[in-house]
């Protein structure tokens, strides 16, 4: 069975070619003061009171590294959650967020179908994958 994944990995080392998306929490934040207005920004961004939860997330978040896993077999992955008694094939969370109007002019409606668009792609990868 080839293994899709080595391949890009490999393809993209050799191309040198930088990854698209950032990679440190701190660059999706400055990205994201960058796009929005400050007032959607600070909307998002920020948390009610003195945003005490806003830095208890960060600080939760920071506790969790990845490990790079080098020279492991990665041919049989299971990428599977169970959430709520389903089982999926992979993590797929979207929190709420209310007033989306103000990033989006789709409002709620866009970002559902960016995840369902994002759903349906690594599906159709892992097809593909598995012919």
């Amino acid at each position: 069975m080839r293994n899709v994944g080595n391949e890009v990995q490999f393809a993209i080392y050799q191309s040198q070619q930088t990854d698209p998306f950032p990679i440190q929490f701190e660059d999706w934040v400055k990205g994201a003061s960058e796009k929005l207005t400050s007032e959607a920004f600070d909307y998002i961004a920020g948390g009610a009171g003195s945003d005490y939860t806003v830095q208890e997330n960060v600080d939760r978040f920071k506790a969790y590294n990845i490990v790079p896993r080098m020279f492991r077999n990665v041919e049989e992955r299971d990428l599977s959650v169970e959430l709520f008694g389903h089982t999926y094939p992979f993590p797929v969370l979207h929190a709420p967020i209310g007033v989306q109007s103000i990033i989006h002019e789709d409002k709620e409606l866009g970002s559902a179908e960016l995840v369902l668009s994002l759903v349906s792609l690594t599906l159709l990868v892992q097809q593909l994958r598995l012919r």
